[in-house]
């Protein structure tokens, strides 16, 4: 015996939470579907799980009839609705509307009517599309909040703001005394502590510049915080914080801890763009942020580091991505012997003869040499002035328009020049002084500091200031420094 089925479709979460979905659902029951077949998806998408489930069984010849509520449920893409139709047609598999009844694909005047109800199903969700594209382009032109903030933050009064609502947590036993501040609730076995998630999410930052690995932050949060994916913790807070390699290194870099806000990140096949081609706009909430623009660059400093690595910390890979071939190009590994440690082109098996490699020690000489050259260099001349070309462009345009007479009068022009400030300001902060900062220092113009430093301490410095280190054939013909916002 063939199957009346129901067919019911919302487009968000949200909908089939605000009973919507199940609306729909009870409507098709009453109506005599058997089965109910759902999706929580956008009618745009032609492909859809449990539609696609239902039309198989429309091909096996199991469907006798199937109801929905009306046409834009089922599809609101015309190549979709006349796979439907033809599927039904073939099989004898009676479609039925609830606000329109059995669709009539016999006629002229009924198959006109079924493509004028999904025409208008199209045209209404291409007016949604435009709505909601017009709303993205009115927010991103105000510069307020995008949909959804980091973990720590919220949005309120379409901005950004750090969440400080204080949350009481009761602690398990085994993990009470890894807290501070911890007070007893009623006896001595109970332990209550109260926190934050703007507090929990600045521990967790000062945790990573500290250990400088995504791999250790996820192992101090699941230790202390009894937090394991898939799980859900005491701390139910924490249950929607992005517990994973991809995920860590995504709210680390989100620019929103540093007091900007981030536009057009999303393409339009869903995937996301990459950081590079992020619309920033700078200072959108500068009261509230968690992190300096010196620590945001850190942080992608160490996970674009982290990922040329490999190997144990302890093998002294801290070079690693730094050293290339002059010859090649290719960038050179890391290879040890019973006596020493030395680094050659990735390439010399197969399509490169660049000859034998340089022993570490060689390449760490080169490098201390050219930080003490420059150090002493940068001691004995004046400050250097940071720049780039697209710093010049923009104090070239704030000229160009303070030099139109009358322009300090006008409230247009005004508000012009502030948002070229604005954007310079930004610029500036992103250019890389660390450099010229550390090798200030009188201390860096002498060699011995270089050589007192553990390897931490080495990888470190080494990741701020070695750009470039190129070899051939055993010896070291160049070390590049991070200079000049480099």
């Amino acid at each position: 015996m063939k199957q009346v089925l129901g067919y019911a479709r919302v487009s968000t979460e949200r909908q089939a939470l605000t009973h919507s979905l199940e609306h729909q659902k009870a409507q098709l029951i009453d109506a005599g579907a058997e089965i109910i077949y759902y999706d929580v998806e956008s009618g745009g998408n032609a492909s859809r799980q449990n539609l696609d489930k239902m039309l198989d069984l429309i091909r096996e010849d199991k469907v006798d009839k199937v109801f929905a509520t009306k046409w834009d449920r089922v599809t609101r893409d015309l190549e979709l609705y006349l796979e439907i139709k033809a599927i039904v047609q073939k099989h004898n598999t009676k479609l039925v509307f609830l606000d329109g009844g059995e669709a009539d694909f016999k006629t002229a005047v009924g198959k006109l009517s079924s493509l004028i109800q999904v025409a208008f199903a199209i045209h209404e969700r291409e007016k949604i599309v435009e709505r909601i594209n017009e709303g993205f382009e009115g927010r991103r032109k105000r510069e307020v909040a995008w949909i959804r903030p980091p973990w720590g933050y919220i949005i309120l009064n379409e901005k950004y703001e750090l969440d400080h609502q204080e949350i009481t947590h009761r602690l398990p036993p085994h993990i009470a005394n890894k807290f501070e501040d911890v007070k007893d609730e009623f006896d001595s076995s109970n332990k209550v502590v109260t926190l934050t998630k703007a507090k929990i999410a600045r521990e967790f930052f000062d945790y990573f510049l500290a250990a400088r690995s995504t791999t250790d932050l996820i192992r101090y949060i699941s230790d202390k915080y009894d937090l394991k994916r898939g799980e859900d913790s005491s701390f139910t807070e924490l249950n929607s914080f992005p517990l994973s390699s991809r995920g860590i290194k995504q709210w680390l870099q989100n620019p929103i801890f540093q007091g900007h806000t981030a536009y057009l990140k999303y393409k339009k096949n869903g995937g996301v763009k990459s950081s590079d081609e992020w619309e920033i706009h700078p200072n959108t909430h500068p009261e509230h942020r968690l992190i300096t623009e010196q620590e945001g660059n850190e942080i992608k400093e160490i996970l674009a580091s982290n990922s040329k690595k490999f190997g144990h910390p302890a093998a002294r890979f801290y070079l690693t991505g730094l050293v290339f071939c002059q010859k090649c190009g290719c960038s050179c590994t890391l290879r040890s012997g019973s006596a020493y440690s030395y680094y050659g082109c990735g390439g010399s098996s197969t399509v490169c003869d660049s000859g034998k490699g340089v022993r570490l020690f060689k390449i760490e000489k080169a490098i201390i040499a050219e930080l003490v050259e420059t150090a002493q260099r940068i001691s004995q001349n004046s400050e250097p002035q940071m720049s780039s070309p697209e710093v010049k462009e923009i104090r070239q345009q704030i000229k160009n328009i303070e030099d139109i007479s009358g322009s300090q009068f006008n409230s247009i022009f005004q508000e012009a020049i502030n948002k070229l400030r604005k954007e310079e300001q930004y610029l500036l902060e992103k250019l890389d002084l660390v450099a010229h900062q550390i090798l200030g220092y009188s201390v860096a113009g002498k060699i011995n500091f270089w050589y007192t430093l553990n390897e931490m301490e080495r990888r470190i410095f080494y990741e701020k200031l070695v750009k470039r280190v190129t070899i051939l054939n055993g010896a070291v013909v160049s070390v590049q420094l991070k200079l000049d916002g480099g």
